[in-house]
């Protein structure tokens, strides 16, 4: 019969060209699905946020900070010298 036409986006295709853009629509889409699957597949480690902040004091320089970080020497690293 005659040539088939499609009107895709304000332009007109003809049958061989408008395979080639689903082709290429498909592929941006599996682009686009791959890159949503790597974004979720990353983790984050909320453990130290939702932990509670209990502040404590040096016993030699009285400086205070969270109770986790005081498990190491502070900044007078156990030493009389500095106060």
């Amino acid at each position: 019969m005659g040539d088939h036409f499609v009107l895709l986006v304000d332009r007109l295709l003809t049958e061989s060209t408008l395979e080639a853009a689903i082709e290429s629509r498909n592929r941006s889409i599996q682009a686009a699905k791959s890159a949503a699957t790597d974004d979720s597949s990353k983790k984050v480690d909320f453990g130290d946020i939702s932990s509670p902040r209990k502040l404590v004091e040096c016993k030699i320089c009285h400086d205070e900070d969270r109770d986790s970080n005081m498990e190491t020497p502070c900044s007078c690293s156990g030493s009389l010298k500095v106060c």
